[in-house]
Parts: C-alpha cells; sequence; structure tokens
C-alpha cells in the first residue's frame, strides 16, 4: 500500500499575510523615517570640487581701461575625446527629472576547456547572457524594469538552444517615502535566500555562483512573487515575501506557494566607521509547499559537467515489462535554511561564506499517461552546502563595480570617485553533501533512478578579474572538482576529478 504524503498547504496563509500587508499600509504611510547617515569616506567621494571663487571675473573685467569695451571672455573648447567607456549609465531625462529611462544590455561571452580523466572536451565560444530591456524611475519612489534574455538556455532539450525570448528581470519596486528603508516589490526577480542570489549577476567575482546556492540554495535563481524590504544603510537589511516556487515562469506550475524571507545586520557599524563597519551577518528561511509540479534542476559544474540530473528515465514499475517514462518531481513540503557572513575590510579585500540547508521531498511520477503525471512513489532530497571566499583588489578597489555583494538597491548603484581600471583576485573553497533516498513504496517498484543514491563535490577555484569602469569584464577562472558517491550518474562518469579553465567577456551598460 502507498503511504500517503503529509502535505502542509501554505496557500491557507498566504492570504492572511496579503490581507496583513494591506490593512498595516494606511499605517505605515505616516511614518517618520529618518534620512539614512552617509559615511565619511563616501561623503569625501561625493563632495564636490571648490567652485572658482566668482571674484576672478570681475576682477578680470576691472583691469580694462575706464571707458572701454571689453568683449566677452572666449572659452576655449577641448577637442573631442575617442570613443571610451564610461562609468555613468546612459539615460533619458524628462524636464525636472520626473521620469528617467535607463536603458539594460548585459552581453556575457564564455570559453571553457574541461578535462575529466582521459576525457576533455573544449566548449569553444558560447553565449552566456544576453539581456536587453528597459529600467523607468519615476519621481523617485516609483522603478520598473522589463528585461528579456535572449541568450541559449542551458539544459533544454533542444540541445540549449532557446525557441523563445525568456523574460529576465519584470518587476516594479515601490518606495513610499523614497530611498530603501521601505519598499514593494512585485514581479520576477532574485529571489531573497542567500547573499549570494541577492547579487546582480554582473558583480560575482566569479563566473557562477557557489554550489551552496546554484545547486541546492536557489537553483532557479529569480522566481515571481511580491517581497517587503529594505535596508537601513549598513546596518540592517531585511526581505520577506511570497512566491510561486516554481522558478522563473509567469505561470504558477501549482496552487502553492513558497515563503522566502532573509535577513542581517552589522554589530560593528553602531561602533562608528571602524575598519570592521561592514561586516555582516545574517540568515534566509524558505518554506514552501509542492503539488505535481516540475522537477528541479540539473546541478553541474561552472562549465556545465552535469553530476546530478533529474532528467526523465525509462523504468518498467514493479516488474511490469512495459518501460515507461519516470520522473523524479517536487511534491510536499519544501524546508530550506542558509546563514552568511560577509566581511569586508575596507574596499580591497575581505572574506565571505555562506552554509545551506534544505530538505525535498520528491516523487516518483509516471509521464505517460495523456493526462497529469501519476505519482507511483516517494523520496526525498536533503544535503547541506558551504562554501568560503577570500577576495583582494591588486588595482584599484571594489567601488569601480558600485554594487554591494548582497544587495540589490531599488535605485541605480553609482561609483563615485573610483579608478577607471581594476584587477581583483578571489579564491573559494566549496562542499556539497546530498542525498537522494526512495521510500517503501517506491523501493518496492525497482525503478533504478539514476539519481539515486549520495553525492559530494568538493571543488576549489581561483579568479582573476580585470575591470575597464563598471562597464567591461574579463575573468579568468579555475576551478578543480572531485566527484564521488554512489548513484549510477556519478560512476558513469570518466574520472571523479574534473579540471576546467574558463574565460569570460562580459560587457553591461
Amino acid at each position: 500500500m502507498q503511504r500517503p504524503l503529509r502535505v502542509r498547504r501554505l496557500r491557507r496563509i498566504a492570504p492572511t499575510l496579503w490581507s496583513a500587508v494591506l490593512v498595516a499600509w494606511p499605517a505605515l504611510a505616516v511614518a517618520q523615517i529618518e534620512a539614512p547617515e552617509v559615511p565619511p569616506e563616501t561623503q569625501e567621494d561625493i563632495a564636490p570640487s571648490s567652485p572658482t571663487p566668482a571674484s576672478e571675473p570681475a576682477a578680470a573685467v576691472s583691469d580694462a581701461p575706464a571707458g572701454s569695451i571689453s568683449a566677452p571672455p572666449v572659452e576655449l573648447s577641448t577637442p573631442p575625446a575617442p570613443l571610451e567607456l564610461i562609468a555613468a549609465t546612459p539615460s533619458l531625462r524628462s524636464a525636472g527629472g520626473a521620469l528617467e529611462l535607463v536603458p539594460i544590455a548585459e552581453v556575457e561571452l564564455d570559453s571553457s576547456y574541461a578535462r575529466a580523466g582521459d576525457s576533455a572536451t573544449n566548449g569553444g565560444v558560447r553565449m552566456r547572457r544576453a539581456q536587453a530591456g528597459l529600467g523607468a524611475h519615476i519621481g523617485g519612489r516609483l522603478r520598473v524594469v522589463v528585461a528579456g534574455e535572449y541568450a541559449v538556455v542551458p539544459g533544454a532539450g533542444d540541445g540549449g538552444v532557446a525557441s523563445r525570448i525568456a523574460p529576465a528581470d519584470v518587476f516594479a519596486v515601490i518606495a513610499p517615502w523614497g530611498g530603501d528603508r521601505f519598499t514593494l516589490q512585485v514581479g520576477q526577480f532574485d529571489a531573497p535566500f542567500t547573499l549570494e542570489n541577492r547579487t546582480r549577476d554582473g558583480a560575482l567575482d566569479f563566473r557562477e555562483r557557489s554550489l551552496a546556492v546554484r545547486a541546492l540554495g536557489n537553483p532557479d535563481h529569480r522566481d515571481v512573487g511580491a517581497m517587503l524590504s529594505g535596508h537601513a544603510g549598513e546596518r540592517l537589511l531585511y526581505s520577506v515575501g511570497i512566491f510561486n516556487g516554481d522558478g522563473p515562469r509567469f505561470v504558477n506550475a501549482d496552487d502553492q506557494y513558497d515563503l522566502i524571507g532573509r535577513v542581517f545586520v552589522a554589530p560593528f557599524s553602531i561602533a562608528g566607521y571602524g575598519p570592521l563597519r561592514g561586516v555582516t551577518i545574517g540568515g534566509s528561511g524558505r518554506i514552501g509547499d509542492r503539488a505535481n509540479t516540475v522537477a528541479l534542476p540539473a546541478q553541474a559544474t561552472p562549465g556545465g559537467l552535469a553530476f546530478l540530473d533529474f532528467a526523465p528515465y525509462l523504468a518498467a514499475p514493479g516488474g511490469s515489462g512495459r518501460a515507461r517514462s519516470v520522473q523524479l518531481r517536487q511534491v510536499g513540503l519544501m524546508r530550506a535554511l542558509a546563514g552568511e557572513l560577509n566581511a569586508p575590510f575596507g574596499h580591497r579585500l575581505g572574506v565571505r561564506g555562506e552554509m545551506v540547508w534544505r530538505k525535498s521531498p520528491l516523487s516518483e511520477e509516471d509521464l505517460s499517461g495523456a493526462q497529469r503525471p501519476v505519482i507511483l512513489g516517494g523520496a526525498n532530497l536533503i544535503g547541506w552546502a558551504a562554501y568560503g571566499e577570500f577576495w583582494a583588489w591588486i588595482l584599484g578597489d571594489d567601488r569601480i563595480i558600485g554594487d554591494r555583494y548582497g544587495i540589490e538597491p531599488s535605485q541605480p548603484a553609482s561609483a563615485p570617485g573610483s579608478a577607471q581600471h581594476g584587477l581583483v583576485v578571489a579564491v573559494r573553497g566549496e562542499r556539497l553533501d546530498e542525498t537522494v533516498s526512495l521510500e517503501w513504496d517506491a523501493t518496492n517498484l525497482n525503478l533504478h533512478d539514476p539519481a539515486v543514491g549520495r553525492t559530494r563535490v568538493s571543488a576549489g577555484e581561483v579568479a582573476f578579474s580585470y575591470w575597464h569602469t563598471r562597464r567591461l569584464r574579463a575573468t579568468v577562472d579555475y576551478v578543480f572538482s572531485r566527484i564521488d558517491g554512489t548513484t549510477s550518474q556519478i560512476r558513469a562518469l570518466p574520472s571523479p576529478n574534473v579540471h576546467e579553465v574558463g574565460v569570460r567577456l562580459a560587457l553591461a551598460l
């Protein structure tokens, strides 16, 4: 007999949460919010240069003989400079600045080489990202972003070629009192789970996010939902929202929701603006129901070597003799927790790290029927992952980028006073340990699922990135991964040791 799956419905509390937000909104509208503090070093960066004394032109006129008519001063114009990248974002602004339109464009080209035992692959050159869109800032209180992804979709069933433009960032941010103390964000955007997932793609220290984030914590990266968030300078950040829980797709795969939240504090910033003021400690939480929803994305190395794939496979359940298409899909109550530490020591070097734990109930489902998939038996994925990183700027500092790790501000980031060139080196160590196990009803069917078993990955990575302003980046990295475990997918790998060298060229407005 199949054991019933105990599923708690998050949708029962979702209307209550929405009602609380709507009821509290009028009270929040009259709240007084103090102006954010500006660190002294930032004040120095943005302080205007001393104006030319007003007495100089008058002195020049007084030198002319009495009664003579002086000609207006002739301004010598400098010849136009050759075309070059600039730090400022090109934009179109209305009279008075009430409306500003900002074009969005980001292109990333990758080339990689990988070796596992006697097997070697050369990925050539591929388009990793090609995003284009438009952002609008209205009155300092509303921001709307609509951007599409034109690049190849990794892991697509037709060999990786995208058949249509996929939505990337499509959202609106409302700041009732201006600034970032309290905002409401709705649409499709980066889910607020883990520090790295809330870091802009173009500001990452490595080509890809860590295993803890891209494999376990946030495999889908983006999600559709609504989020309340805010941060008070460098001291506090909070984010909490309700999401579909199905990744970047506009239609909810089931009628369930995820509750996702993240918070961090900067304990040393209270003491003043010392070298440790930017150190933050925080955590994230995620809980959500699943009901006959999509499968988990495949897990792979930065170069694209998959070591855990949840694609459909052929099986004859219970020795029936007739092969069917079977797949592990998400069902039941998923739970995940994460902790983070981010410790920049000034703008030139620092360390950071995160740890993620996740438990996802799964089900073996028969896809051969004409109707919706049929659950054959239960399964579970449970695991943890962590990484630690050290980074240092050899030339310039992190103000060249203008973005802080773990914060995606509702207003455009800027890098006042920073250098035009920079070179940063980053070193990272990672560990992933997860197990997919079948419950008794699925075990008795003898499905021989290639994803069932234990997966362990240990990886070390070093990356060098050269920046020309915050618009152009060239990255070279090397990754060594040790992959072992008990799944048939891992046993099919040519070698447990994988060496990868990658190059990325990125250009963004």
